[in-house]
């Protein structure tokens, strides 16, 4: 699973203070009229004219350091965190989301914020690498891995079109190196969250990957004409092939669950009785996701790959993270790869 590369700049809007002489008074904001009796018609003296220009160019100096102190990183860190320390109900809704953490309580909520903020303030100070590798841990921590030791990785193979990558054989994020600091932390919480859809994947049964993995092999069959499956259906093929008493179909269930045990990393699939005992919305989350498991190659094929119901996910779940904590916009991305 990979996600795609795409560079974005802030513009930090700029606060441009004038001055108006005769009637008219310095002022941030605003003009403000001078009573007629304080204006004299004298000559003026050239000491005023400097007097002037130098209260002109003190009162610029100090629009500056008022500007620079406004929209400084630090403050405008502060100030994006701040929106969400007010608002800790809505943060905790969208950490539930994120993370899947239906449990996640208020407490814990404003910890992670703490978590992130501090992230987020050393970033400043930090390089590309230590910034990166204290985002993969936080992000990794709040996912709540519970099968799988995750390791992040600096791959500068990776595609043109991607960002970064979720390997599921060696249970690794691949990051790109050459990709923005601050566009790496989307793309760590992404790939992260690809681990997460194939975590969640043990609580599909034997039946429901038995299931997809016959519709795949009696598609394929279909389409290149073999007379197995020329005048069969599909409930009878996948009965023969995976439900029968012979070896064939002890192998062919054998194969099944080695990709079982690749996807999710458990040895063994869970029992009924396992499974009745986990919430509805995450067996059908499970099942969404194994329904898209194989991604479409992202060179062969961008626009189905981009359309994937794993990659529509994780660009939500990228997208939202980013405007939470970094205040990075990378909604409207497929702009950039010609999407519709």
């Amino acid at each position: 699973m990979e996600t795609e590369t795409v560079n974005f700049s802030g513009k930090i809007q700029n606060q441009q203070y004038s001055y108006l002489q005769n009637k008219q008074a310095i002022s941030f904001g605003r003009t403000e009229s001078i009573p007629d009796e304080f204006i004299s018609s004298a000559p003026k003296p050239k000491k005023n004219k400097w007097l002037l220009w130098a209260s002109v160019g003190i009162a610029a100096v100090t629009a500056t350091i008022i500007g620079i102190r406004h929209f400084s990183p630090l403050k405008q860190i502060e100030r994006r965190f701040k929106k969400l320390y007010d608002d800790i109900p809505g943060t905790q809704k969208k950490f539930k989301e994120i993370f899947m953490r239906e449990n996640l309580t208020e407490e814990e909520t404003i910890n992670m914020l703490k978590r992130y903020e501090k992230i987020e303030k050393d970033e400043l100070k930090q390089s590309k690498e230590e910034y990166w590798q204290a985002v993969f841990e936080e992000a990794k921590a709040n996912y709540k891995f519970e099968d799988f030791d995750i390791k992040m990785v600096l791959d500068k193979e990776l595609s043109d079109k991607s960002a970064g990558e979720w390997c599921r054989k060696t249970k690794s994020v691949k990051i790109k190196p050459s990709i923005d600091k601050k566009y790496g932390f989307g793309t760590i919480h992404h790939e992260l969250r690809h681990a997460k859809q194939d975590e969640i994947l043990k609580y599909c049964s034997e039946d429901d990957f038995i299931r997809l993995y016959g519709e795949k092999i009696y598609e394929s069959l279909k389409k290149r004409g073999f007379n197995t499956v020329k005048n069969k259906s599909l409930e009878d093929f996948i009965k023969e092939t995976f439900y029968g008493s012979d070896s064939y179909s002890k192998e062919m269930r054998e194969s099944i669950k080695s990709s079982f045990k690749t996807i999710t990393g458990l040895d063994e699939y869970m029992t009924p009785a396992e499974l009745a005992k986990v919430p509805k919305e995450k067996i059908e989350l499970s099942k969404r996701f194994l329904k898209d498991m194989e991604c479409p190659d992202i060179e062969n094929d961008f626009t189905a790959y981009w359309k994937n119901a794993r990659e529509i996910d994780a660009r939500h779940i990228e997208d939202t993270i980013n405007e939470m904590i970094t205040g990075l916009n990378t909604k409207n991305r497929e702009r950039h790869f010609n999407i519709k």
